[in-house]
């Protein structure tokens, strides 16, 4: 059984721009598996598939680099 690490102590609080970058990475590990799953669905299997989810996350994780730091929007599909 898979084990969650203990709390971060009360003087290690997890800022914002932690989570983000850590839901990030959760994207970037899931897109491309997700992506040809969800690409071999027929439309009923594509309804409610998670890569959908994963792909709102994408566009509003970048949405919100480019209002933070003023650049591109640039990401891989």
């Amino acid at each position: 059984m898979i084990q969650m690490p203990e709390s971060p102590p009360e003087d290690r609080l997890l800022k914002a721009a932690e989570v983000w970058a850590a839901v990030g990475r959760i994207v970037d590990y899931s897109w491309s598996a997700e992506a040809r799953d969800w690409a071999e669905q027929d439309a009923e299997g594509r309804a409610g598939h998670i890569f959908e989810d994963l792909a709102q996350v994408r566009y509003y994780l970048a949405r919100r680099q480019l209002s933070q730091q003023g650049g591109k929007l640039a990401f891989r599909v």
